[in-house]
């Protein structure tokens, strides 16, 4: 009767687990299927991303360089997007919800594993703020601009700095950032 037992609590457990890596599958499929039926591609673009980085483990000693390039060919897809033809627009956008999750699971895994147990709380709170404060500021200049200037030519502007700044900092920093994105969690 034990073995019996046995059996059938395993047979639940993997219903169970099945049941769960089914209804995930099925989520993902749908929530991607509605994203690009309302034509939002960085959102299924986000969900794809999001399942890639469940399945594939990416490289510690690449992590860095891969963050670098991503932060870069973002800022450069999203800073060129409004010239292009809608199907291009499209595959950009896409893209870039793609890249977008692949920048955060780096960011992020990294800076946890990097910052003290008993200072997540003070760094997540003030990295919050600073990225509130920066897409604040940034969108009240933008707005501001757009009265005075082209759109396109404004978001291309903001986007080739942001480039630019991705470039300069982390790439400028690159024994300094590195060290905490290439870290083994």
């Amino acid at each position: 009767t034990a073995d019996v037992s046995g059996v059938a609590t395993g047979s639940m457990l993997l219903q169970t687990v099945t049941m769960v890596v089914t209804g995930l599958s099925m989520g993902i499929t749908i929530l991607v299927g509605e994203r690009i039926g309302r034509r939002e591609p960085e959102d299924a673009g986000r969900a794809i991303g999001g399942g890639i980085h469940y399945k594939i483990k990416l490289p510690v000693q690449h992590k860095y360089s891969i963050a670098l390039m991503v932060y870069v060919v973002i800022s450069l897809c999203e800073g060129f997007y409004l010239y292009c033809p809608l199907p291009v627009m499209m595959v950009s956008c896409f893209l870039t919800g793609i890249l977008g999750v692949t920048s955060y699971t780096i960011r992020i895994s990294a800076t946890q594993s990097y910052v003290p147990d008993e200072k997540k709380g003070r760094f997540n709170g003030a990295f919050n703020m600073l990225n509130t404060v920066g897409s604040f500021t940034g969108n009240l200049l933008a707005g501001a601009l757009v009265a005075f200037l082209p759109v396109r030519g404004v978001l291309t502007g903001f986007m080739l700095v942001t480039a630019a700044a991705a470039v300069i900092v982390i790439g400028g920093g690159r024994k300094d950032v590195s060290a905490i994105y290439n870290r083994q969690e």
